[in-house]
């Protein structure tokens, strides 16, 4: 009962040991009308969708190529990327009653990084399929509340 609010901005995608640990931590310390934002990238993202058909169903790296990442970097970028409705789940196991998930498409966010600023055909028809179709955008925010 310390804290009116925490921010969770793309750090649950990070934890490897136990994210459900750690989110019944800030569920402990959030005051009973607190709130927590959580940011984190989203599964059905439309270039990972892309990628995913591109390597034959095959939607993680194989495990050497992220350990080697671990061992070359000293981490291993995202452990879990989740859906709306992985989040929903894994926040109200943990004890928080979701108020609302919405999809979130930054306007700096191209189809690939490379592209930043272009107007290619491609990164024209992403843009345009994220507008239209929420599910497909990069990022999940979802707002919660501890259950009292």
């Amino acid at each position: 009962d310390s804290f009116d609010g925490v921010v969770m901005a793309e750090v649950l995608e990070h934890l490897r040991i136990d994210p459900l640990y750690t989110l019944r931590e800030v569920r402990w310390v959030l005051r009973p009308d607190g709130v927590l934002l959580v940011t984190t990238p989203n599964l059905h993202h439309l270039a990972r969708m892309v990628n995913y058909v591109k390597r034959s169903g095959v939607m993680w790296s194989t495990p050497v190529e992220s350990y080697a990442t671990l061992e070359t970097k000293g981490h291993m970028g995202h452990n879990r990327v989740y859906t709306s409705e992985d989040l929903i789940e894994t926040l109200e196991y943990c004890g928080f009653g979701v108020d609302s998930v919405e999809y979130m498409m930054m306007e700096w966010d191209y189809w690939e990084s490379g592209e930043r600023g272009s107007s290619s055909v491609k990164s024209t028809v992403a843009r345009v399929l994220c507008e239209r179709v929420p599910r497909l955008r990069k990022a999940l925010a979802a707002v919660a509340t501890p259950d009292v």
